[in-house]
């Protein structure tokens, strides 16, 4: 998802906000005090707001703790979990690997909802037992209902919905083959898209509610496009069995000195050896301190490039993504696809083998499929 503001690594868990969080939330706020509240409970303006704006913290607060669950039952299966981001649509964990059995996806997929359900729960039956003023009887039973419906909304089964991935899980234990299953549950996810859209359409018209048609129609365009991603994905998967790093990989033609301004190092490096990236070394053993691209030096004002040095703007080793040269090709395209880099580099006991950007990953799979329909 990018970067974002970083509030704490609850279970050695990163926790990131994303910009488009605040919008949601001012907007869910203003909904809540200005529409909803009014009608439920008496009270005053700043009441309403205030209700209003813990009642949005609340529901994120709700929403973190689903994807933590997801994100716990990941890390107890073995995989590894990179954080979680809260953005305009809520949460997303990003789990770097997939379960290894149908079992395990339908205990991984199945315990974010179960935890928003409990949780529901426990707050309807607060709501309406605790002796409160009508503001936090209303608060809760609001908060309890909406995890009811996160829950029931997230077991849809379309995929990457965690109903579609116990779909998928299904039906993978029936066709034992993960590619297949992905490919239906997604179909599925795609159809539920679909449904969607027209849905928020025919709100919108019908009833004139602007929010809630654009809404709907939003999350289910997003649907569409999630799962036409995810049939992609699983096709480069087939194409890519039992394809190593190393296949993708492109060894170092140049180094390029940190110290070097940024035109020296478009012109006499970068364009010299027509890279798009390249590693920067320094010091007597010429070690890797990082990777520069023409895409970080485009973003400084080509005015500045005579007077920059590539130290200033490069990816430093530390914010570089690394992979085994040893591991599955896949495996890179993941890391790619989390970590919105150009680039990854490949490193074996601490040494630059190489790296793998975007471009020679898909120029791989173009040549192999090339290789292929020949020998067909």
């Amino acid at each position: 998802m990018g970067d974002g503001i970083k509030l704490g690594r609850p279970f050695g868990i990163q926790i990131t906000i994303q910009p488009s969080w605040f919008i949601i939330m001012v907007v869910l706020t203003w909904s809540l005090a200005t529409v909803v509240f009014p009608s439920t409970f008496m009270g005053s303006q700043a009441t309403y707001w205030v209700v209003g704006g813990l009642a949005s913290l609340l529901l994120f607060a709700s929403v973190l703790v689903h994807e933590l669950a997801h994100s716990l039952v990941a890390r107890a299966q073995g995989i590894r979990v990179k954080g979680i981001t809260l953005f305009l649509l809520g949460g997303v964990s990003s789990i770097e690997d997939d379960p290894s059995s149908p079992g395990r996806e339908v205990l991984l997929a199945g315990v974010g909802p179960l935890t928003s359900l409990l949780l529901g729960g426990v707050l309807i039956v607060a709501g309406f037992a605790l002796r409160a003023p009508a503001s936090v009887h209303v608060l809760l039973i609001y908060l309890g209902s909406m995890n009811a419906i996160l829950a029931a909304f997230n077991m849809l089964p379309g995929f990457p919905l965690d109903g579609g991935r116990v779909l998928r899980a299904i039906l993978w234990a029936r066709w034992n083959d993960p590619e297949r299953a992905t490919r239906g549950s997604a179909q599925v996810g795609r159809a539920l898209g679909y449904v969607m859209m027209a849905g928020g359409a025919v709100l919108l018209v019908a009833t004139g509610n602007l929010f809630g048609g654009l809404w709907i129609g939003f999350i289910g365009w997003m649907l569409v496009q999630t799962s036409r991603v995810a049939i992609q994905a699983a096709v480069v998967e087939r194409r890519l069995s039992g394809v190593r790093v190393t296949r993708l990989m492109t060894k170092p033609v140049a180094w390029v000195p940190p110290y070097v301004t940024l035109e020296s190092a478009a012109h006499d490096y970068l364009l010299a050896n027509d890279a798009q990236c390249l590693p920067v070394q320094s010091g007597e053993q010429g070690e890797f301190d990082g990777v520069i691209c023409l895409s970080d030096m485009q973003r400084t004002a080509s005015a500045a490039w005579g007077r920059d040095r590539v130290l200033d703007v490069m990816t430093r080793r530390e914010d570089t993504p690394v992979i085994a040269p040893d591991r599955p090709a896949m495996e890179a395209f993941k890391l790619l696809a989390t970590t919105h880099v150009d680039r990854i580099a490949v490193l074996a006991h601490g040494h630059l083998l190489g790296l793998v950007d975007r471009a020679a990953a898909f120029e791989y799979l173009q040549r192999r499929d090339l290789v292929e329909s020949r020998r067909a």
